[in-house]
């Protein structure tokens, strides 16, 4: 006898064949079948196909009798496991700006490995993605991907995935009162990120005594002290980048 079940690996809802050849014996045969998972009901045949409804690893047997009374029982294997989902899929960082690395992760659930991954509608520079992992640097734009995977017994499953990767991080100075300004007097500082991603955060260093650092788009502040004073502006954005620019504050004494 030749007693098997294929695929020995499949997923609930899949389809599988039993089959039985019997060689010897005196017929006619009695065939019955024991530990067929639910979703299979055994036929007193030597072929038929079935589809499991349940996942689990079943110890299938075909117990044979001939019109003589010598019986057989052989046993094949069946796993079946969970249908096939995308229980998560991911872009991280987020957020996170143009010229960063990009890292989009599959995480399924079920199925029947191994697995094949498909991507569409990746950002330039991600072409190619065909792993449950993967890492790209894309181009500035908002995107709607879409992963399937799909498993060894043909099971499909997919999930969709939107973020936004912000143009390049950038700062400038909109307005600055910087020369002319004596010890007591006002000075004020205006900048505006341009690019990156949100939130954003300041710092001014190199200022004069009695101009404090603030973390603000706007320094209005009374040095205390004469001097020529280089006072770098560093914006920070959601995505850790930097962006800087550099005035010149000129402040003289008071007369």
């Amino acid at each position: 006898r030749n007693f098997t079940v294929g695929p020995a690996a499949t997923d609930v809802g899949r389809p599988v064949g039993v089959s039985l050849e019997i060689t010897g014996g005196t017929g006619p045969f009695q065939i019955a079948y024991l530990g067929l998972p639910p979703g299979c009901n055994g036929e007193a045949v030597t072929a038929f196909d079935c589809t499991p409804t349940a996942p689990g690893n079943y110890t299938i047997e075909a117990v044979v009798e001939d019109s003589t009374g010598w019986i057989l029982r052989p046993t094949a294997l069946l796993e079946v496991a969970p249908p096939l989902s995308v229980a998560r899929f991911t872009g991280t960082p987020q957020p996170i700006d143009a010229g960063q690395s990009l890292t989009l992760t599959t995480t399924l659930s079920g199925g029947t490995a191994p697995f094949t991954y498909t991507y569409l509608g990746l950002p330039a520079g991600c072409g190619g993605a065909s792993t449950a992992s993967y890492t790209c640097q894309p181009g500035a734009g908002t995107y709607q991907v879409t992963v399937t995977a799909e498993d060894t017994v043909a099971a499909r499953a997919s999930q969709g995935l939107v973020f936004t990767v912000s143009s390049p991080a950038g700062l400038e100075v909109v307005s600055a009162n910087l020369t002319r300004i004596t010890v007591g007097g006002s000075v004020s500082i205006a900048v505006a990120a341009t690019g990156g991603a949100p939130p954003y955060s300041y710092s001014y260093l190199g200022l004069p005594s009695g101009c404090p650092n603030v973390d603000a788009t706007n320094l209005t502040c009374i040095p205390a002290e004469a001097g020529t004073f280089t006072v770098t502006v560093t914006m920070t954005d959601g995505a850790g980048e930097h962006a800087s620019q550099v005035v010149t504050l000129q402040v003289s004494p008071s007369s």
